[in-house]
C-alpha cells in the first residue's frame, strides 16, 4: 500500500504551526528516496529486554492504582503511553510528536493516529512517557530535544504515580535501508522505599500489634528534565540519555505519608529463631517518593501496642541509615529498611538494602500507576 509521504509532511507543518517548519523543507522532498511505502512509517516498539543496570522495567502495564505488575501480564488492549518527537538538520528543526498517544491495540501493534515518515538525511529525536496522564504533573514542555515538567506528590502516598521514561535518537541517512521502529526501554524515574520492622523472640510474646506508620518530611515538589544523548561515532543511533535528572524545588512541600495498617493484608515471616518481619509496603501496596537527598527532617514515626497496654508511638531518623547510600534516593531504586521493634522507645535502622527495582522480591517487574 503507497502512502503518501509529501501530504503527510505538508499537514504536520499545518500542525505544528509553532515551530519553523519552511517551503525549502518541502521542496527537498524530491531528493529523498522515492519511499512511500508502510515501511517508511516511524513506528515503535517497546523493548522485551531489562537493560540500564537493570533500573528500567519492560512493557508499561495499565493499573487502577499504584502496584506491582510481572511481565508476564502487561500488555493490555487500549493500553498507551505519550510520545515527544523532532527531527533536525543543520538549519531547521520540526516536531513530530508532541504527547500523542502511542495505543497498544488488539493485533499486537503500538499504534498512533496521523502517521510521521522518515526522510534522509535527518536526525531524529523521541522521548516517551508512562503513563500518558499523571495527576499532579504541570508545566510539561517539549522542546529542542529536551522534555521537562514538574510533580507534585500526592498526600496519600497510594495515588502517586510510577512515571516511566524512554529514550531514543537516531540518524537516518539517503544510503539507510528501511528504517527499523524505534525501540523503547522504559525505565522507572521514582524512589521506592519499603520497611521491615523485626520482632526479635525475646519480645514476640508480648502480643505486638503495629498499628500505623508515617514518613515524615518527605519533599513532594520536584522538576524533571531529560534529554536524549547525542549518538556516538561510528553509530546511527542511541537510547542513552545525557540528561535524565530530578531537581527539588528551592522551597520544597514537605508531607507525611502515612498508612494505616490492617494485620491481615502485610506479610508476616515468621523466621528460623522465633523472631518475625513484617514488611509494611508489599508489592502490592507500593510505595513511591520524588529522588531526594535524604535530610534530617526526614522522620520514621510507628504506631503499636502491646497485650494490655496503651497504644506506643516511637520514631526514627533515617538520616544516619542513608550514609550508606550516600544520602540520596536515587531514581529506579529500591530502598529497603530494617528496624527493630520490641520494648525500647526509639526504633534504630540497620544498614538498608539498596536495589534495581527489577532485582527486588526475586523478579524482574515494573510498578504502574
Amino acid at each position: 500500500m503507497k502512502l503518501n509521504k509529501f501530504n503527510s509532511l505538508i499537514g504536520l507543518c499545518v500542525a505544528t504551526v509553532a515551530v519553523s517548519c519552511s517551503d525549502a523543507l518541502v521542496d527537498d522532498v524530491n531528493r529523498y528516496p522515492v519511499g512511500g511505502e508502510e515501511t517508511d512509517m516511524i513506528s515503535f516498539i517497546v523493548a522485551d529486554d531489562y537493560t540500564r543496570g537493570g533500573s528500567f522495567g519492560n512493557r508499561p502495564g495499565l493499573s487502577t492504582r499504584g502496584s506491582v505488575t510481572t511481565s508476564d501480564n502487561i500488555y493490555t488492549e487500549g493500553n498507551a503511553f505519550a510520545i515527544y518527537g523532532d527531527m533536525t538538520d543543520s538549519s531547521k528543526s520540526i516536531v513530530l510528536f508532541n504527547g500523542d498517544d502511542v495505543t497498544y491495540d488488539n493485533s499486537n501493534q503500538w499504534t498512533y493516529s496521523n502517521p510521521r515518515y522518515w526522510f534522509a538525511d535527518y536526525e531524529y529525536s523521541f522521548v516517551a512517557m508512562y503513563p500518558k496522564t499523571i495527576p499532579g504533573l504541570k508545566d510539561l514542555n517539549y522542546e529542542n530535544n529536551r522534555l521537562a515538567f514538574s510533580y507534585t506528590l500526592p498526600s496519600n502516598y497510594s495515588d502517586a504515580t510510577d512515571i516511566l521514561i524512554a529514550g531514543h535518537r537516531r540518524y537516518y541517512d539517503s544510503s539507510s535501508s528501511d528504517p527499523t521502529s524505534v525501540e523503547l526501554s522504559f525505565g522507572h524515574i521514582m524512589t521506592r522505599l519499603n520497611f521491615v520492622a523485626k520482632i526479635d523472640a525475646i519480645a514476640k510474646d508480648l502480643g505486638i500489634e503495629i498499628k500505623k506508620i508515617s514518613i515524615k518530611g518527605v519533599a513532594s515538589n520536584a522538576t524533571y528534565e531529560v534529554l536524549p544523548a547525542d549518538i556516538k561515532t561510528g553509530f546511527s543511533e542511541t537510547s542513552d540519555f545525557s540528561v535524565a535528572a530530578w531537581k527539588i524545588s528551592q522551597t520544597p512541600g514537605r508531607k507525611s505519608l502515612a498508612k494505616e495498617i490492617v494485620t491481615s493484608q502485610i506479610e508476616i515471616n515468621t523466621k528460623e529463631d522465633g523472631s518475625k518481619e513484617i514488611l509494611l509496603f508489599p508489592s502490592s501496596d507500593p510505595l513511591l517518593v520524588v529522588p531526594q537527598s535524604v535530610t534530617s527532617d526526614i522522620i520514621v514515626e510507628l504506631t503499636y501496642s502491646q497485650t494490655g497496654k496503651n497504644d506506643q508511638t516511637v520514631e526514627g531518623r533515617l538520616r544516619t541509615a542513608a550514609s550508606a547510600h550516600g544520602y540520596q534516593w536515587a531514581q529506579g531504586r529500591s530502598y529497603t529498611y530494617t528496624f527493630n521493634l520490641g520494648v525500647e522507645d526509639f526504633i534504630l535502622f540497620d544498614k538498608p538494602v539498596v536495589e534495581a527495582w527489577d532485582e527486588d522480591e526475586g523478579g524482574k517487574y515494573i510498578v504502574v500507576g
